[in-house]
């Protein structure tokens, strides 16, 4: 995730870098022919954070924080399209939210494919909002992400 703020004279940026398997999962995932239904779907991140701080371009800070939040358990949906044998789009914002965000999901898409007992969707964010911060600052956060889904048929 990248944050910018500028403006004052400010230019500051901060990068963000996390990975992240989720533990504790629950709930599950209802799939008929053009939409999915995620129900009581929740887990907890363990990670990792490490952040680097940038004035006028220029390093000026870094660091390398443990992390760990519980998502709590959600329900939520969206309507998908099959593109091609491998291709998925979801026309109500991707699978599952990222990172707790607010912001309104815009429609996304990805791949899937099979193995086993098991489907994989392998989705990527992109997103930028631009963040008021007053007094002639201003600031946007950008937010990138791949999202690797792996859901086990029961």
């Amino acid at each position: 995730m990248t944050t910018q703020v500028s403006g004052g004279g400010l230019n500051e940026k901060q990068v963000s870098y996390t990975n992240f398997t989720t533990t504790q999962n629950t709930g599950t995932v209802a799939i008929t022919k053009d939409s999915i239904a995620l129900q009581g779907v929740g887990y907890t991140e363990n990670t990792n954070v490490k952040t680097y701080t940038y004035e006028g371009g220029v390093l000026t800070d870094s660091a390398s924080l443990p992390f760990t939040e519980p998502v709590p358990p959600m329900d939520e949906g969206s309507k998908y399209s099959v593109i091609g044998t491998d291709s998925i789009y979801f026309k109500g914002g991707g699978l599952v939210s990222i990172g707790g965000t607010t912001q309104v999901a815009q429609p996304s898409g990805g791949r899937f494919s099979f193995k086993g007992d098991s489907l994989f969707i392998i989705s990527k964010l992109n997103q930028t909002t631009s963040v008021p911060a007053g007094g002639g600052i201003s600031g946007s956060v950008s937010t990138s992400a791949v999202e690797t889904v792996v859901l086990l048929k029961q």
